[in-house]
């Protein structure tokens, strides 16, 4: 089925604001929850961006909470219609279900430290040395080219 087919009522959508909306500007056609045909609805796209809109501004990522269930809190539709909604997001980076074991150690969006390195292995004093050596090869090179633009 083409996204022609995907409609969402105004009375299928908990959020008093999202309802609202579709009633204003929304079309008859067949709801994809309800069933219920000649209701005022919106594309399920439409439905997507204006909530991808509010989860943008008003919602945030837990460890443990799934964007679906954000969606689901949020318009009231079930999972199946949300899951449509989420994959209609193509460029979203925060889908995660925040499972650490499902994360591909070397992957883009890797968010953990290595664990070789511990963090009382690195002292103040080594990290002053570092930063001198580093400091002392990025100055070194430039020296010449600062006294040859004075002279």
């Amino acid at each position: 089925m083409t996204d022609a087919y995907f409609f969402i009522c105004a009375d299928c959508v908990t959020d008093p604001f999202l309802s609202d909306r579709i009633v204003a500007s929304g079309r008859p056609g067949k709801c994809m929850s309800c069933s219920e045909e000649g209701q005022r609805c919106w594309p399920l796209a439409a439905l997507a961006e204006h909530v991808r809109a509010a989860f943008d501004v008003d919602y945030c990522l837990r460890e443990g909470v799934s964007p679906t269930s954000i969606v689901e809190n949020l318009t009231g539709l079930s999972d199946a219609i949300c899951e449509e909604i989420l994959d209609r997001w193509s460029d979203i980076t925060c889908l995660d279900d925040a499972d650490p074991l499902d994360e591909d150690t070397y992957g883009s969006d890797a968010c953990q430290a290595d664990d070789d390195i511990a963090d009382n292995d690195i002292d103040a004093e080594t990290v002053e040395r570092q930063w001198q050596k580093i400091r002392a090869g990025l100055l070194a090179p430039a020296l010449p080219l600062s006294v040859r633009a004075v002279v």
